[in-house]
Parts: structure tokens; C-alpha cells; sequence
């Protein structure tokens, strides 16, 4: 008998001593799944974080431009009015909306004119005062014949060519490289620039704009379909 309680002692002993080692496991593996959640959380919240940073950045990248834009029309204004040849390449630009050729040679608009939804955080809009044009190819060309108005260097050394084309403006965003300087004469599908290439992307993103004095005009009414 006395045997036998040892043996029965034992056998308790034994199955707390697996059920404690099996506590243990679950309580390691609630742990290690909490830590991954917590990475996780941190992941998503750093993602966040460098997005609402780009939206303030961006933010601060138009009303940059606005600004300079607002300078042009200014001058203009005091300058008295267009000169006939100005007015005249106004007008041809006025008549070719819907035909004008793409600011690059192929691409996809990835974000309309207006205001739109973020394309990664929820219930946050962005406004464009323009499109966004995804492409493989980086030079970027003049849409018409006009005149370098101004080019504008960003906070983040990238730069902005603006082209006049009688009342019109045309803006070209995201450059890297401008080939051409304030008060160059070009001609339609002249080459102005080379857009910023990102490390690891295939495509780039061109922002390019139109203004009529100061109005913002949707550039997908103006350029010709592909």
C-alpha cells in the first residue's frame, strides 16, 4: 500500500509537472505573440508616421508653387498686357485642349485633379492642384510652344519649371535635372528636364499642372488621350 501511494505521488507529481510545462509553453507563446503584435503596431505606426509627414512636405511643396505662380501673374499684371505674339500662342494653345501632347512620352495618371481620397490612409484627402503621371520614361517635354516663366528649387532640392504660354502656365514637378534656364524660347515635345528617379522603382512620377491667370484648370481635359 505504501508503494502504491508512492507510486500514485509520483504520477501526480509527474502530470502537474507537464501540465506546469505546458502553462509555460502557452504563456511563451501568448508572449511571443504579443511582442509580434507590438512589432507590428510599431511597423504600421512608423508607416504612418513618414506618410503624414510626406502629406505635410507636400503640402508645403504647393502653396511653394502657388505662391510663385501668384509672383508670375503679378509681374504679368504690372507689365502691362501680352504682346501679339504671345497672345497668338495663347490662343493656338487655348485651341488645341484635348489634343496637346503628354508631358513624357507614355505614362498612367495615377492621382486626378481635385480633391482625392489618400491612396493608403483612410479618411484623409489630398488636394492636387494638377495630375500625377506615372512613367518608366524621365524626360519630361514641353506640352506647347512657350517661354521659361520660372524654375523653382523645393525644399527638397528637386525643382519646378514653369513654362508661359500667353495667359497659360504649364508646371512640370518632381524635376531632377532642368535642361533649360528662365527666358529659354521651346517648342512642343521640347525636352526640359529629367524627372527624379527613385531608388528601387520602376516608374517615377511626374506633377504637372495648367493655369489660365489663376485659375487651376484640370490638365486630363487638355492632353490628348493615349
Amino acid at each position: 500500500e505504501v508503494e502504491l501511494k508512492k507510486k500514485k505521488i509520483v504520477k501526480k507529481k509527474a502530470e502537474q509537472s507537464d501540465l506546469t510545462f505546458l502553462k509555460k509553453k502557452e504563456l511563451n507563446k501568448l508572449k511571443q505573440s504579443k511582442l509580434s503584435k507590438e512589432a507590428t503596431i510599431s511597423i504600421l505606426k512608423n508607416k504612418e508616421d513618414s506618410l503624414t509627414n510626406a502629406i505635410k512636405l507636400k503640402e508645403i511643396e504647393t502653396k511653394k508653387i502657388n505662391n510663385e505662380i501668384l509672383s508670375i501673374l503679378e509681374n504679368k499684371k504690372n507689365n502691362n498686357k501680352l504682346t501679339p505674339e504671345a497672345k497668338l500662342i495663347g490662343d493656338n494653345f487655348e485651341s488645341n485642349k484635348g489634343y496637346l501632347p503628354w508631358p513624357v512620352l507614355s505614362g498612367t495618371v495615377i492621382s486626378k485633379f481635385g480633391n482625392v481620397p489618400h491612396p493608403v490612409l483612410s479618411g484623409i484627402t489630398i488636394m492636387n492642384n494638377g495630375i500625377e503621371i506615372s512613367t518608366t520614361n524621365n524626360n519630361v517635354r514641353s506640352v506647347f510652344d512657350g517661354e521659361v516663366s520660372k524654375i523653382i528649387i523645393l525644399p527638397t532640392g528637386l525643382k519646378v519649371i514653369i513654362i508661359k504660354h500667353g495667359d497659360y502656365l504649364t508646371v512640370y514637378s518632381n524635376i531632377y535635372n532642368a535642361k533649360v534656364k528662365k527666358g529659354d524660347l521651346v517648342k512642343t515635345k521640347d525636352e526640359i528636364g529629367l524627372l527624379y528617379k527613385e531608388k528601387n522603382k520602376k516608374n517615377n512620377v511626374l506633377g504637372f499642372q495648367i493655369w489660365e491667370g489663376r485659375e487651376k484648370l484640370n490638365p486630363s481635359h487638355w492632353i490628348s488621350g493615349h
